[in-house]
């Protein structure tokens, strides 16, 4: 049974997968809870390892290291479990937690498989409690003001929509601890991680893609380890491209390419007939990108800046993310990216892959 936990008090934290000053456990969930204090008590954190989780509590000088990730889910102190590590280890995690009665926090990709994502939808279903998989992105200030333009009318009809990027990762280089990335098998890849993100935006923005053809290529079958010079083979796609069709009739087109950008990296503009707005920013990784929304609406010539890029971007996102998990575990009526979501992500990304196996358009199920 979920534990309920009282509006009046923190509630308690259990992190899994922290190696201070590099993975997104310590660079965006510790500052973003630290910045809730009120809500959130970080209780402790479990690594691979007891030895690593004790490194990591000593770095941060708060919580407990559990000796093991079973530990942590079974300690009565913690009613939520954040997980934050490689995505093939997110569904015996999850499910593990969703088993002892817990509130789950998983960063997105929710699953492996779509298979996985299926299952573990269920048993958030039946267990009553509270899910939330880390698609922040739509939580960003640009986003949310882009959101808010295109819904409002103020672009008029809107005709249709663009999206480039650039993956940043699955290019020419990578760190050595980074390569697990490039094994389409891990449910890691630009595809899952970079485009399901800007697709969790997409469909907050513009309503759900409802059919699609895509073509997925490899272009640089072997990439070269930063730190050694080896050359890893490459599996996932390094070129994503996609045709979509929105509910509500909206063509987009949306192109990902592997590596790092010679200027922008993130280009996405819907254009109306009365108008036409646009979010740029350094990095196809929409989710951490510092994001800037400009406009040109009626007569005006050029473009204007409607919002600029918050400082820290990536811990901005998780916060405003946990500021809506705490709301929802309060018992409020709120919004949020859920499994629920995170399936129906899962089942878009299923699509692309079956479009570009297939070489046709594929209508994919409310």
């Amino acid at each position: 049974m979920t534990r309920a936990v009282s509006g009046d008090r923190p509630i308690g934290v259990g992190l899994v997968g922290v190696q201070p000053g590099r993975s997104w456990g310590a660079v965006a969930h510790l500052p973003a809870l630290a910045q809730l204090a009120d809500r959130f008590r970080l209780v402790g954190i479990a690594n691979s390892s007891s030895e690593s989780a004790q490194r990591a509590v000593a770095a941060i000088g708060d919580g407990v290291a559990f000796s093991s990730v079973s530990d942590l889910i079974a300690s009565p102190d913690v009613e939520l479990v954040v997980v934050t590590v490689k995505v093939p280890h997110h569904f015996a995690l999850v499910e593990a937690a969703l088993a002892a009665g817990k509130h789950v926090y998983c960063e997105w990709p929710l699953a492996t498989t779509l298979a996985e994502a299926e299952q573990l939808a269920r048993l958030a279903s039946a267990s009553g409690s509270i899910v939330a998989v880390g698609t922040q992105a739509v939580f960003a200030p640009a986003i949310e003001e882009f959101a808010a333009l295109v819904r409002s009318g103020a672009i008029g009809t809107p005709l249709s929509s663009t999206l480039t990027g650039y993956g940043m990762t699955w290019g020419e280089l990578i760190e050595q601890r980074n390569t697990y990335l490039l094994d389409v098998r891990n449910g890691a890849t630009m595809l899952t991680i970079a485009v399901g993100h800007a697709l969790s935006a997409v469909e907050h923005a513009l309503g759900r893609v409802v059919e699609l053809s895509a073509r997925l290529a490899t272009r640089r079958p072997l990439v070269t380890v930063r730190e050694t010079s080896e050359h890893v083979s490459l599996t996932a796609p390094d070129q994503v491209m996609i045709d979509c069709l929105t509910a509500e009739g909206l063509p987009l087109a949306l192109h990902y390419r592997g590596g790092l950008p010679r200027g922008d990296g993130l280009f996405w503009q819907v254009d109306g007939t009365e108008g036409s707005v646009r979010i740029s920013g350094p990095s196809g990784l929409i989710e951490m990108a510092p994001l800037t929304l400009s406009a040109s609406i009626g007569d005006e010539k050029g473009w204007s800046v409607v919002c600029a890029p918050v400082d820290h971007p990536a811990v901005d996102g998780v916060r405003r993310f946990y500021e809506a998990l705490a709301a929802k575990i309060a018992g409020e009526d709120v919004a949020m990216p859920d499994f629920a979501s995170a399936l129906r992500l899962h089942r878009v990304i299923a699509a692309i892959e079956e479009a570009d196996r297939r070489g046709c358009r594929v209508a994919i199920a409310a």
